[in-house]
Protein backbone atom coordinates (compact mmCIF):
# COMPACT_ATOMS: atom_id res chain seq x y z
CA UNK A 1 0.00 0.00 0.00
CA UNK A 2 1.17 3.49 -0.80
CA UNK A 3 0.06 6.97 0.17
CA UNK A 4 -3.56 8.14 -0.24
CA UNK A 5 -3.74 11.33 -2.33
CA UNK A 6 -6.51 13.36 -3.95
CA UNK A 7 -6.41 14.82 -7.46
CA UNK A 8 -8.91 17.64 -8.20
CA UNK A 9 -9.85 18.44 -11.81
CA UNK A 10 -12.49 20.44 -13.65
CA UNK A 11 -15.61 18.43 -14.52
CA UNK A 12 -15.69 18.47 -18.32
CA UNK A 13 -17.78 15.32 -18.62
CA UNK A 14 -14.63 13.26 -19.18
CA UNK A 15 -14.26 11.26 -15.96
CA UNK A 16 -14.12 7.91 -17.82
CA UNK A 17 -11.27 9.19 -20.00
CA UNK A 18 -9.37 10.38 -16.93
CA UNK A 19 -9.93 7.06 -15.16
CA UNK A 20 -8.45 5.19 -18.12
CA UNK A 21 -5.55 7.58 -18.85
CA UNK A 22 -4.67 8.58 -15.27
CA UNK A 23 -3.90 11.89 -13.56
CA UNK A 24 -3.71 15.11 -15.60
CA UNK A 25 -0.57 17.25 -15.71
CA UNK A 26 -0.97 20.73 -14.23
CA UNK A 27 0.48 23.43 -16.48
CA UNK A 28 -0.87 26.56 -14.79
CA UNK A 29 1.68 29.34 -14.25
CA UNK A 30 0.71 29.62 -10.58
CA UNK A 31 1.54 25.96 -9.78
CA UNK A 32 3.74 26.03 -6.69
CA UNK A 33 6.40 23.65 -8.04
CA UNK A 34 6.02 24.35 -11.76
CA UNK A 35 4.47 21.88 -14.20
CA UNK A 36 3.61 18.46 -12.86
CA UNK A 37 0.95 16.13 -11.50
CA UNK A 38 -0.53 17.62 -8.31
CA UNK A 39 -2.17 15.72 -5.47
CA UNK A 40 -3.53 16.73 -2.07
CA UNK A 41 -1.95 14.75 0.75
CA UNK A 42 -4.88 12.57 1.93
CA UNK A 43 -7.14 15.56 2.47
CA UNK A 44 -10.56 15.39 0.87
CA UNK A 45 -11.57 18.68 2.54
CA UNK A 46 -8.85 20.60 0.70
CA UNK A 47 -9.47 18.72 -2.55
CA UNK A 48 -13.12 19.84 -2.45
CA UNK A 49 -12.15 23.39 -1.44
CA UNK A 50 -9.88 23.59 -4.50
CA UNK A 51 -12.66 22.31 -6.77
CA UNK A 52 -15.07 24.94 -5.48
CA UNK A 53 -12.52 27.74 -5.71
CA UNK A 54 -10.72 26.86 -8.94
CA UNK A 55 -13.53 25.25 -10.95
CA UNK A 56 -16.62 27.13 -9.73
CA UNK A 57 -17.98 24.04 -7.93
CA UNK A 58 -17.94 21.94 -11.13
CA UNK A 59 -15.19 19.41 -10.44
CA UNK A 60 -14.03 15.86 -9.86
CA UNK A 61 -11.93 14.47 -7.03
CA UNK A 62 -10.02 11.29 -7.75
CA UNK A 63 -8.44 9.23 -5.01
CA UNK A 64 -5.06 7.71 -5.77
CA UNK A 65 -2.93 5.26 -3.83
CA UNK A 66 0.61 6.28 -4.81
CA UNK A 67 3.97 4.78 -3.89
CA UNK A 68 6.73 7.37 -3.33
CA UNK A 69 10.45 6.80 -2.89
CA UNK A 70 10.92 9.18 0.03
CA UNK A 71 14.65 9.49 -0.75
CA UNK A 72 13.66 11.16 -4.04
CA UNK A 73 11.14 13.60 -2.45
CA UNK A 74 11.97 17.32 -2.31
CA UNK A 75 10.17 18.28 0.91
CA UNK A 76 9.97 21.99 1.79
CA UNK A 77 9.66 21.06 5.47
CA UNK A 78 12.90 19.04 5.45
CA UNK A 79 16.05 20.93 6.51
CA UNK A 80 18.28 19.06 4.03
CA UNK A 81 16.03 20.09 1.13
CA UNK A 82 15.90 23.69 2.33
CA UNK A 83 19.72 23.74 2.62
CA UNK A 84 20.04 22.24 -0.86
CA UNK A 85 17.77 24.93 -2.31
CA UNK A 86 19.60 27.69 -0.45
CA UNK A 87 22.93 26.45 -1.85
CA UNK A 88 21.49 26.47 -5.39
CA UNK A 89 20.13 30.00 -4.96
CA UNK A 90 23.48 31.15 -3.51
CA UNK A 91 25.23 29.65 -6.54
CA UNK A 92 22.89 31.57 -8.85
CA UNK A 93 23.63 34.78 -6.95
CA UNK A 94 27.41 34.23 -7.23
CA UNK A 95 26.94 34.17 -10.99
CA UNK A 96 25.24 37.58 -10.82
CA UNK A 97 21.93 36.12 -12.02
CA UNK A 98 18.94 38.31 -11.30
CA UNK A 99 16.48 36.15 -9.33
CA UNK A 100 13.73 38.76 -9.15
CA UNK A 101 11.71 36.98 -11.86
CA UNK A 102 12.23 33.54 -10.33
CA UNK A 103 10.14 31.72 -7.77
CA UNK A 104 10.32 28.26 -6.22
CA UNK A 105 8.46 26.56 -9.07
CA UNK A 106 10.63 28.09 -11.79
CA UNK A 107 13.86 27.20 -9.99
CA UNK A 108 12.75 23.59 -9.42
CA UNK A 109 11.64 23.36 -13.07
CA UNK A 110 15.07 24.59 -14.25
CA UNK A 111 16.85 22.13 -11.98
CA UNK A 112 14.65 19.22 -13.05
CA UNK A 113 15.01 20.03 -16.77
CA UNK A 114 18.79 20.33 -16.39
CA UNK A 115 18.86 16.98 -14.58
CA UNK A 116 16.94 15.30 -17.41
CA UNK A 117 19.35 16.76 -20.01
CA UNK A 118 22.61 15.98 -18.23
CA UNK A 119 21.80 13.18 -15.74
CA UNK A 120 24.47 14.68 -13.49
CA UNK A 121 22.53 14.05 -10.25
CA UNK A 122 22.45 17.75 -9.38
CA UNK A 123 18.70 17.49 -8.72
CA UNK A 124 17.98 13.91 -7.60
CA UNK A 125 14.28 14.48 -6.85
CA UNK A 126 11.34 12.94 -8.73
CA UNK A 127 8.63 14.74 -6.78
CA UNK A 128 8.07 17.55 -4.31
CA UNK A 129 6.02 17.94 -1.14
CA UNK A 130 4.80 21.34 -0.05
CA UNK A 131 2.76 22.95 2.66
CA UNK A 132 0.58 26.02 2.33
CA UNK A 133 -0.36 27.93 5.46
CA UNK A 134 -4.06 28.61 5.06
CA UNK A 135 -6.37 30.92 6.97
CA UNK A 136 -8.39 28.15 8.61
CA UNK A 137 -8.04 29.36 12.21
CA UNK A 138 -10.28 26.55 13.45
CA UNK A 139 -7.54 24.04 12.65
CA UNK A 140 -4.90 25.80 14.77
CA UNK A 141 -3.82 24.67 18.21
CA UNK A 142 -1.32 26.51 20.39
CA UNK A 143 1.70 24.57 21.58
CA UNK A 144 1.22 25.87 25.12
CA UNK A 145 -1.00 28.32 27.01
CA UNK A 146 1.78 30.94 27.20
CA UNK A 147 2.85 31.11 23.56
CA UNK A 148 1.24 32.36 20.37
CA UNK A 149 3.07 29.69 18.36
CA UNK A 150 0.77 27.05 16.97
CA UNK A 151 0.58 23.98 14.79
CA UNK A 152 -2.08 23.08 12.24
CA UNK A 153 -4.46 20.19 12.83
CA UNK A 154 -5.42 20.13 9.14
CA UNK A 155 -2.45 21.50 7.18
CA UNK A 156 -2.70 21.98 3.45
CA UNK A 157 -0.02 19.62 2.21
CA UNK A 158 0.36 18.51 -1.37
CA UNK A 159 2.60 16.62 -3.76
CA UNK A 160 3.85 17.34 -7.25
CA UNK A 161 5.17 14.50 -9.39
CA UNK A 162 7.32 16.06 -12.11
CA UNK A 163 7.03 13.35 -14.79
CA UNK A 164 4.28 10.87 -15.62
CA UNK A 165 6.59 7.85 -15.54
CA UNK A 166 7.27 8.55 -11.85
CA UNK A 167 3.61 8.09 -10.90
CA UNK A 168 3.34 4.64 -9.31
CA UNK A 169 -0.38 4.04 -8.78
CA UNK A 170 -1.83 1.16 -6.80
CA UNK A 171 -5.32 2.50 -7.45
CA UNK A 172 -7.05 5.51 -9.02
CA UNK A 173 -10.79 6.07 -8.64
CA UNK A 174 -13.40 8.82 -8.86
CA UNK A 175 -14.81 9.63 -5.43
CA UNK A 176 -16.49 13.06 -5.91
CA UNK A 177 -18.32 14.52 -8.90
CA UNK A 178 -20.03 17.92 -8.96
Amino acid sequence: MGHICHHTLENQGNSKDILSSGPIRGTNKNNYFGEGYYFWDDNLKHAKWWGKKQYNSKYYVFEADIVFDLNRMFDVTDRSCISFLKDVVDEFLEGDIDLSDYFLGSILTLLFEEEVKTTNQLFPYLYAKGIDFNNDYSSRMNYSPVTKSYFLLNPTTFFCIFKEENIHLHSFKLIVEY
